[in-house]
């Protein structure tokens, strides 16, 4: 892979498209390891042995400790702790691909971090609804925050009702969650999960026309919560553009203010 070039990445084959995507995850996974944010990579399972398949997940210091702990469930597919989608990280940027600006701005605002990891298969831990069981049972569980900010992209959102509805006191450890383009459905699941969504969680769609945070009530009885525009229409790049809108809301709720 030449890196001579500072101009954008430009297509020749699948195998060194692949390639460079495995390249750019290695940098983003050290930047994620190295100051200013300096994770904690957690091998899990917990008790794994030497030789066994492991999975991690990445914990800002003391997070388990903080009173203020957001945890960013990803999409599935090629993508790692820290990641919206590696096309975009590979053919635009980290900021607009990875989860980088919204990590800034948690720091900023006084919150420890957990990035989960759950596109790697591990004993035990063979999908990504498997793997935030997993989290929650041997890590969240233990934290001593009381009102943990989940932010949520695609098939995250499956896996964070799955969570609920499988552990439901986890629904009174719950501060808010916000949805990115999640393709979770209330129908025809428990009712922990439907009072939990309706009472903590905010949907962001991809939305051709509506203007960025505009209200977009035809969803809502999908999703179940109030349901908002990204104002974006191209969706790969939907998480990139609701940094702000995620982050005022989350402001807003009583509890969560920035202190």
């Amino acid at each position: 892979v030449s890196t001579q070039s500072t101009g954008p990445y430009t297509f020749v084959n699948q195998s060194l498209y692949d390639t460079v995507g495995e390249c750019v995850s290695a940098y983003l996974e050290h930047l994620l390891l190295s100051p200013p944010f300096s994770f904690l990579r957690t091998r899990i399972p917990l008790d794994a042995e030497p030789d066994d398949a492991t999975s991690s997940v990445f914990l800002s210091h003391g997070a388990l400790d903080s009173e203020r702990l957001m945890v960013f469930v990803p999409n599935t597919g090629n993508v790692i702790a820290g990641m919206w989608v590696r096309g975009v990280c590979v053919n635009s940027s980290l900021d607009e691909g990875s989860m980088l600006p919204y990590l800034n701005e948690a720091n900023a605002r006084g919150y420890s971090v957990m990035l989960l990891n759950p596109n790697v298969r591990a004993v035990g831990i063979s999908t990504p609804a498997d793997h935030i069981l997993y989290i929650y049972d041997n890590l969240l569980s233990k934290s001593v925050c009381q009102r943990i900010v989940f932010v949520v992209h695609e098939v995250g959102g499956d896996c964070m009702t799955h969570l609920i509805r499988l552990r439901p006191d986890c629904a009174t450890r719950i501060g808010a969650i916000a949805f990115i383009d999640s393709t979770h459905s209330v129908d025809e699941t428990s009712d922990v999960v439907k009072q939990c969504v309706a009472r903590h969680a905010r949907c962001w769609v991809t939305h051709p026309y509506a203007t960025q945070n505009a209200s977009v009530p035809e969803f809502k009885n999908k999703y179940g919560c109030d349901t908002y525009s990204s104002g974006q229409s191209k969706k790969l790049l939907t998480p990139s553009v609701l940094i702000r809108p995620v982050f005022n809301w989350l402001q807003s709720i009583p509890g969560l203010e920035r202190r």
